[in-house]
Parts: C-alpha cells; structure tokens; sequence
C-alpha cells in the first residue's frame, strides 16, 4: 500500500512538473508571439511611411516633368527672340555700315578732309520698278487680280501694292522675299526693334499713316525708313519735304508696319479700296463697309460660336472678331504659343448661343494669348489651312447681320 502511494505521489510530481514546463514554454511562445506582432506593426508602420514617400516622390517627379516642359517651352520662345533679335542687329549693322561708308565716299569727294558726320548726306537714288512685271512674273498675284489694280491705278492713281493689301489679294512674305532678292533692296525686321523716342517726334503720324513707313535710323542729314513700297517716290520726296532729310528706304513687313504704327502713333494705317474710298486695311469701322471688296479687308467684332481642338483640350467659345487671315476668342486658360489646332466656326440657331450649322473648318495656329483682368486670356489664332467659299461664307453672313441691325 505504501508503495502504492508513493509511486502516485511520484506520477503526481512528474505531472506537476510537466505542467510547469508547459506553462513555461506556453509563457514563451506567449512572449515570442507578442513580440513577433510588435515587429509587424513595426513592419507595417515602415511600409506606410515609405509608401507615402513614394507617393512624395511620384509628385515631386511629376512636378519637375512639368517644370520642364515648361522650361523648355520658354527656352524655345528665348531662342526665337534671340534669333529674331540677332537679324534685327544684323540688318541694322548693315544699314549702319552701308550710311557711313556713303558718308566717308562723300567726305572723300570733297576738298574739305574733315570727318564731321555734319556733311550732306547723298540722297537715294530711286529705282524705277515696273511692279506688273514683277508681281506677275514672279506669280504674287493672278492676271485678273492685276488688271485690276492697273485699272485702279489708272483711275485714282493710287499705289498698286496698297491696293492689293487693302484687298487681301498678296502674300507679304513672299513680296518681301521677291523684292529683297530681284530688287536688291535690304529688308528690316520691326518686330521686337525699339523705335526711338527722337524719330518718333521728327516723324509726323499721317507720313506714317498715309504711307505705311516708320522712321528708324538717323545719321548726318540721312533719314532711313522702312516702307511696304521702298519705290514709292511720291512717298520719298513727301517724307523730304516734311522732315527736312534725304530719305534712304528699306522694305519692311506689312503687318509689322502697320502693328508699329498703331502701337506708337495710336492710328490705324490708310490706303484706297476699289471703289476709291479711303480704309484702314487691318482694322476698319464696319459701319463704312458694304460691299463684298471692302469686307475682305474688315476685322469684324462679331460672336460666332466656336469649337477648337488641340491636343489635349476640347473647346468651346465663341469668336471675339473674324477676319480672313484669321480670328480671336477667350478662354480661361492659355494655349500653347505657335501651337497648331483646329477650328470650327459656325452659325446662331435661332438667334441663341447653341452650336448650329458649323460651315468653316481651318486650321490654325496660336499666335498670342493676353490675359485679362478676370482671369481670363483673349487667345489669338493665325488661318494656315482655310477653304476660302466656306470662309466667304462666314464673312458674308456676318457682314449681312450687321446690315440688318444698321
């Protein structure tokens, strides 16, 4: 019997014991378990942390692509002002060089050697052009729009290239190239150059206005202006007369002219149309004009709707003002400058602002966008491709619903 107890008084101590050892090693695993859960909250927390400096990291990427664009856009806006500014300096150095080297041969033929600047200027020997010739030969315009400008000529004798930009019937820029080649004649970029303060006033504006000149260089008793016609000898011996210098010519861009006039002298360039009447080719009082001729050369202020397309934008708006060389309109964002979308212009249903009938398709391309006080920016668009039947029907029906409200 006491062996009995004894042997279960000894299984009842192994078990104890064991139980220890299994409370303890529970203890541990307790502990392990605990501690391995600390870890993956640590884990977690870590992976959080690093994925929300990823997320700072992607912006960050974002935001320099975009810085960069952008940079890239305005170094190439800066290295086409660099390159129009260094043929600006570079046709002023020739203008320049070519003035003195005139004045030197002068001084040369006199028997007084002094090297005042004050000696008279020789004056400008001007060519005798026979513009049909040109115009034609070089195929600048058509027989028919010639024979016109002849016939114009003939009867109010007015300047036939005037006549043809009044009409809309010339490209300037291939005129100017045309002429600076076959003529020799130097042609001055007025672009970014800075007429001075001195010309200015020496400058009447209605030389400037009645034949499209601008003064912009003065040396001895020389003037050099820059004209749409540098053959224009009624011109010349009226810009004489007036200023009191020998005038030395160069050829010059008609819309430059005509935008540097009006920016400096706050007036609009003048010329004759086909019925004789005096207009201002770029910017005309509607009210004046009826006749299918004259509305070719009219900027008409007239809302038409609009929907335009770029890459990444659908638009819709409406026209500010329409012409033929191209049209305005607002936006609230700007456009990619020298950018190239297309246009639809259409007509008002019913007298309302939906889009109706949208008869002229062109494309176009950015040429300025102007902010404004609220925000919003007047984006003006160049016409390169247009359907001209389909924009003589945009223009005539603009010009009939200002008949019909005159």
């Amino acid at each position: 019997m006491a062996d009995t107890n004894q042997t279960i008084t000894s299984k009842i101590h192994d078990l104890e014991s064991t139980l220890t050892t299994l409370q303890n090693e529970k203890k541990a695993h307790q502990q392990t378990v605990t501690h391995q859960q600390k870890e993956i909250e640590k884990i977690t927390a870590m992976s959080s942390h690093l994925q929300e400096q990823l997320k700072e990291k992607e912006q960050k990427i974002h935001t320099l692509q975009d810085t960069d664009h952008l940079m890239n856009a305005t170094l190439k806006e800066l290295q086409s002002k660099i390159r129009d500014l260094e043929k600006e300096t570079q046709a002023r150095d020739i203008i320049i060089s070519d003035l003195r080297k005139e004045i030197e041969t002068t001084q040369d033929d006199t028997k007084d050697e002094s090297t005042d600047l004050n000696t008279p200027f020789p004056a400008q020997e001007t060519q005798d052009i026979e513009w049909p010739k040109i115009l034609l030969g070089n195929k600048l315009v058509s027989e028919h729009m010639l024979q016109r400008a002849l016939e114009f000529e003939k009867k109010y004798k007015g300047n036939i290239l005037k006549f043809l930009f009044v009409n809309r019937e010339i490209n300037e820029r291939s005129l100017v190239e045309c002429v600076s080649s076959k003529c020799n004649v130097i042609y001055f970029p007025l672009v970014s150059f800075d007429i001075q303060d001195e010309l200015i006033e020496l400058f009447p504006s209605e030389l400037a206005q009645e034949y499209w000149v601008l003064p912009v260089d003065r040396i001895s008793n020389s003037l050099t202006v820059i004209m749409v016609d540098p053959f224009d000898k009624e011109a010349i011996e009226k810009i004489e007369k007036v200023t009191g210098y020998t005038v030395q010519t160069h050829l010059g861009l008609f819309s430059e002219i005509a935008t540097k006039i009006q920016n400096i002298y706050k007036v609009n360039i003048q010329g004759l149309d086909a019925e004789g009447n005096r207009v201002s080719p770029l910017f005309i009082n509607t009210e004046a004009y009826k006749g299918r001729e004259r509305r070719r050369a009219v900027r008409f202020t007239k809302k038409f709707p609009l929907r335009a397309a770029d890459e990444d934008h659908v638009i819709l708006s409406s026209t500010e003002n329409i012409c033929w060389d191209g049209l305005s309109f607002k936006l609230d964002h700007q456009l990619k400058m020298y950018s190239t979308i297309t246009i639809q212009v259409g007509t008002l249903e019913s007298g309302d602002e939906k889009l109706g009938h949208l008869p002229l398709a062109v494309v176009a391309q950015v040429t300025r966008n102007t902010p404004h006080q609220d925000n919003s920016f007047m984006v003006g668009v160049k016409f390169i491709k247009t359907p001209k039947d389909d924009l003589s029907y945009i223009i005539d029906s603009i010009s009939k619903k200002i008949s019909e409200e005159d």
